[in-house]
């Protein structure tokens, strides 16, 4: 494994059409374009002889299930995606991709709902370093800053209780967990990380 800091720039565009086969459910064809520049690398066997400035293109299929009540803020319902993303040889790419992505949200009391959420990202193939996945962020793993780990499979789920106060006013209880899954020299290496915490918020508007 290597550690070191860099500057990465980042220009994605993804793009997806789907055709509703049931009520709820959505099957369609998605497109991804992903350019990233890394710069100041302190410690360049990160790169482990890769290039620092990578352009990467890739197709799939997903399928889609979608009852969520409102979906700025849902109060119950489900939302479950699966991806399956082929990155070709054609285009300078030899690698395949699966996300798997679930989110449930249930009313318990008067002002509380239980949102548990789950995502996972599984690669094959000689993946590029800009293309691995990558955990933590403002919505997944909180506790750690988006890139702080980076392995070829990753699995991140996170329970959340959010309680109303008072107008616009709330506060939520929530506890991650994520497991790492990566290849090494010396074989499969694995890793469970958890963070935990409480935040408060208020809503405008």
């Amino acid at each position: 494994d290597h550690y070191t800091t860099y500057k990465r720039l980042e220009k994605q565009i993804r793009v997806d059409f789907s055709r509703r086969l049931f009520p709820n459910t959505y099957l369609g064809v998605t497109g991804l374009f992903r350019h990233v520049n890394g710069k100041d690398f302190k410690d360049l066997g990160f790169l482990d002889g890769e290039k620092a400035n990578i352009a990467t293109q890739g197709f799939g299929l997903f399928l889609t299930y979608d009852s969520r009540d409102f979906l700025p803020n849902p109060y119950r319902g489900t939302y479950a995606r699966i991806d399956q993303l082929f990155f070709p040889d054609f285009w300078g790419n030899k690698f395949k991709r699966t996300e798997v992505f679930f989110r449930q949200y249930n009313k318990l009391w008067k002002g509380a709902i239980l949102a548990s959420d789950l995502q996972g990202t599984f690669n094959y193939g000689n993946t590029p370093w800009s293309m691995v996945a990558l955990l933590g962020g403002s919505y997944q793993m909180r506790g750690y800053y988006e890139g702080q780990y980076r392995d070829n499979d990753l699995i991140q789920t996170q329970v959340e209780l959010r309680q109303h106060i008072y107008n616009r006013h709330g506060i939520a209880l929530w506890q991650e967990m994520c497991f790492r899954n990566s290849s090494t020299s010396n074989g499969r290496k694995r890793c469970l990380l958890t963070a935990s915490a409480t935040g408060g918020n208020s809503r405008n508007g």
